[in-house]
């Protein structure tokens, strides 16, 4: 499952497939999820983000 890979392991796998916009995103989704700041819609844009992938 995705959630079992590291931030940097996800950021590195984004940097060769999405574009620089979905990156960043993915990023600022990613800090969110660490600090526990996630919020419902942000899980679930998360989710479809890692699914583009």
């Amino acid at each position: 499952m995705i959630f079992a890979l590291s931030d940097e392991q996800v950021l590195v796998l984004t940097e060769l497939q999405m574009e620089s916009a979905q990156d960043a995103r993915l990023s600022e989704l990613l800090d969110r999820q660490q600090s526990g700041t996630l919020t419902e819609g942000d899980r679930l844009e998360l989710q479809t983000l890692m699914q583009d992938c």
